[in-house]
């Protein structure tokens, strides 16, 4: 229901377009021993970030936080009704909540 009435308004919204330190993030995970792609890909970045959750969850939140901060800072953009969705990393919204609430920090948003 909620949805669905949020829709219908404008909202700020706070994307990343392109990590700000891509080169770091792959040699993260090159000694994890994974191979990323030479240029931003987040599915790329999502399947490495899941399976390292999967294979070590006691060290997941200490390398979700590196990730994030190599990523680097957002932006907030307005989005309309009915505008196309702008290039996103959607899964840091998803990371930060998820560290946030093993913390028990409160999310900036």
């Amino acid at each position: 229901m909620v949805a669905r009435l949020l829709e219908k308004v404008s909202s700020l919204r706070r994307i990343v377009k392109t990590p700000e330190h891509w080169d770091g993030i792959v040699r993260l995970a090159a000694a994890r021993g994974v191979k990323l792609p030479a240029q931003a890909d987040s599915k790329a970045l999502n399947d490495f970030l899941v399976q390292r959750k999967a294979a070590d969850p006691d060290h997941f939140a200490d390398l979700s936080l590196a990730v994030i901060k190599l990523i680097g800072p957002g932006e907030y953009v307005l989005e309309r009704p009915g505008d196309p969705a702008q290039g996103t990393l959607g899964w840091r919204c998803r990371i930060t909540r998820t560290r946030r609430l093993r913390t028990g920090a409160l999310p900036m948003w």
